[in-house]
């Protein structure tokens, strides 16, 4: 599974194109990183959390991006994008998206994890719903969309 940080150490991370950039540079350059550990057919899942996860989306080829290679998976952990955001995109690959059942830190459900899962076209598709009852973001004993930064 291959995850990149389109902008380290910033909030926004929306950016298809760097993401794009990143995922076929990795992958250009594989065998020479990792060695012979790595098959010339070897099977890439790609994700994200929250922003990051939404240009994983966006770098795909079947929303414009310029991902220079079709993934066999998307692992999304509550991908969420500004705006028309996840759900104005589509998936082509298997899916395992992970959302929640109360939106927290300003997350809607309906542009995130649920979202993820509405729009994978294939029907190869897996929801994790995590069960969390409150919606403060601040609280440290809670369980909400800021958990997996």
């Amino acid at each position: 599974w291959v995850t990149v940080d389109n902008n380290p150490w910033g909030m926004v991370k929306s950016s298809g194109e760097q993401t794009a950039e990143a995922f076929n540079d990795i992958i250009a350059n594989s065998t020479d990183r990792l060695g012979q550990t790595v098959s010339s057919r070897a099977a890439i899942f790609i994700g994200g959390h929250s922003d990051s996860g939404y240009s994983v989306i966006k770098a795909m080829q079947e929303n414009g991006g310029s991902l220079s290679f079709k993934p066999a998976g998307y692992i999304g952990a509550d991908p969420f994008g500004i705006g028309d955001g996840v759900p104005s995109l589509k998936i082509h690959c298997p899916t395992f998206a992970i959302g929640f059942t109360v939106a927290t830190c300003g997350v809607a459900l309906v542009q995130a994890g649920l979202a993820t899962y509405n729009i994978t076209a294939n029907r190869n598709r897996v929801l994790m719903q995590i069960v969390n009852n409150k919606m403060n973001c601040d609280d440290q004993d809670q369980i909400t969309h800021c958990i997996f930064a």
